[in-house]
């Protein structure tokens, strides 16, 4: 490897590693430039959300997908010899980046309460000491999986933040890449757009990566329209954590009589549970139809990992 990955400034600057980067000339991003009009309208949505988040705007490096985002922050930054530390469940999206871009990511488990392992940590960083760190802040197990690494590889930590209903940058030491997601409160079945926050000055450097950021019109219209309405809306983050705490414990209610079944806790918009004796199928089955749709998981040792997205969850209709 590089002996310049030692320094997080020159990240992106080190252009030996260019070459073995499998970004973006190869993405399919979906969408065209469509005028200034429209351009003007996506950089209004980059502002605001930037102003909301309490980030500088030339930080925050919009996406259309969650695929685009990862293939995005993951490909312009990794090359086939690099390694990444992941604790599975970990994000889809953020493995096949990793694989796409031709680096491996060696897993260092959880314990069954769901935080990442230290020890196993510990000993991997040992064995991989310029490894990436992709993580989730809270995990698909309702852990927060930043608080377990450890802070003077922060550097070095690509972090999914996109359960989180209303992210704001921590004080002290953060993450180099962020990963966001932006919601409708009152429509949230799916993310409308991603955004990474990029420390470091590392924005602009993906931003020249990717090229034009034009989100498609209705998509940025609606965008848009959300972050007006959300900072228009003094109780719209308090609306929202109270919908998501009366979605869990109606989640939590359905699975509390089942013995074979330990709850973990709510990870923003997600939660998750997991059959001690296998029986994912029986636990799935049980919250259907109310809490579909249900992922689920075979991570060890959280064997059978239900996850059901809050934001998707059925209201049962009024009787």
């Amino acid at each position: 490897m590089s002996q310049h990955l030692q320094d997080p400034s020159e990240l992106w600057l080190d252009k030996g590693r260019w070459p073995g980067r499998a970004f973006l000339p190869n993405m399919s991003r979906g969408h065209v430039p469509l005028g200034p009009q429209h351009g003007g309208l996506t950089a209004a949505v980059t502002a605001l959300w930037a102003q909301q988040l309490g980030v500088p705007a030339e930080d925050l490096v919009l996406c259309a997908t969650a695929t685009e985002a990862w293939h995005l922050g993951l490909g312009a930054l990794l090359q086939p010899e690099d390694v990444c530390l992941v604790a599975e469940p970990a994000p889809i999206g953020a493995l096949a980046a990793v694989l796409r871009s031709g680096s491996k990511y060696v897993d260092v488990g959880r314990l069954f309460d769901g935080r990442i392992d230290q020890g196993t940590l510990s000993l991997a960083q040992t064995l991989h000491p310029l490894a990436w760190l992709v993580a989730c802040a809270p995990s698909l197990t309702g852990a927060m999986d930043t608080d377990n690494l450890i802070v003077s590889q922060l550097d070095r930590a690509i972090i999914d933040a996109s359960f989180q209903p209303f992210w704001q940058p921590a004080a002290g030491p953060a993450p180099l890449l962020t990963l966001l997601a932006l919601r409708d409160p009152d429509d949230p079945v799916f993310p409308l757009i991603y955004a990474w926050v990029a420390r470091l000055g590392h924005g602009a450097m993906l931003r020249m990566l990717q090229g034009p950021v034009l989100l498609p019109p209705p998509l940025a219209d609606r965008a848009w329209a959300v972050l007006t309405v959300i900072e228009r809306d003094r109780d719209c983050a308090t609306r929202v954590h109270d919908k998501l705490a009366k979605r869990y414990e109606k989640f939590a209610a359905i699975l509390r009589p089942m013995t074979n079944v330990v709850l973990l806790p709510q990870a923003g918009w997600m939660a998750s549970a997991y059959a001690i004796d296998g029986q994912a199928l029986t636990v799935a089955t049980r919250i259907e139809p109310q809490l579909a749709p249900v992922a689920a998981y075979g991570a060890q040792p959280l064997q059978h990992l239900v996850v059901v997205d809050l934001g998707a969850c059925r209201e049962r209709p009024a009787t």
